[in-house]
Formats: structure tokens, sequence, C-alpha cells
């Protein structure tokens, strides 16, 4: 079989690609749950939000304060394979942890 057309309408790392809620808040395009080595995403909101904390694959955790703000973005690479945990708050209060699994290559 051969795969016709973007991507981005299917996902190479499979269905459903992209996780975007948090309350109110729409992510655009979302934390992938699933996603290759090396890749990096821009992510954007419909709402403020906070990237509160990440742990990469070795348990590495990083924390931040800094808000991003409403039509502004935050990059996101993913450097390492294994599951990469985020944390995500809202101004709303409400907060939301998201998982990725980042694999050498999508199949």
């Amino acid at each position: 079989f051969e795969r016709l057309g973007s991507t981005k309408i299917v996902g190479a790392c499979g269905e459903p690609p992209y996780a975007r809620r948090l309350g109110r808040v729409t992510l655009n395009p979302g934390i992938p749950r699933r996603i290759e080595q090396g890749t990096t995403i821009t992510l954007s909101a419909n709402h403020d939000f906070r990237l509160l904390e990440t742990r990469d694959p070795g348990g590495r955790r990083t924390r931040s304060r800094a808000w991003t703000l409403r039509g502004e973005t935050r990059e996101i690479r993913f450097g390492e394979t294994g599951t990469y945990t985020f944390t995500l708050h809202a101004t709303s209060g409400k907060r939301r942890r998201f998982r990725t699994v980042v694999v050498e290559k999508c199949t």
C-alpha cells in the first residue's frame, strides 16, 4: 500500500496525533501523543498558558514561570527517545498533564 495525502492531516505517528484541550484553552497544534525524535513543534493557543513543568525521558525536570500569551508561540524540541511529560497551566487555574512518546522513526 502507498499512503497518499498530507501527514499533517493523518499524522505520521498514528491517530489522533495531538492532544489540544486544557479547559477553555485550545492548543495549536497541541501536544503530540507520539512523534519522531528530533522534531520541533511550535505551540500557540487561543488563551494564555504556561508550560509549568517538563520532564524528559532521562527524568530531568525543567520548571518555568513564564507565560505564553495569546498570539505568542513556544517551541518544544523532542531530542531524546522515550516519554516526555508536560504540565500545562491556564490562567483559569486549570492544569493538565500531557505525555508524548518519542520514537526513533515513525512507521
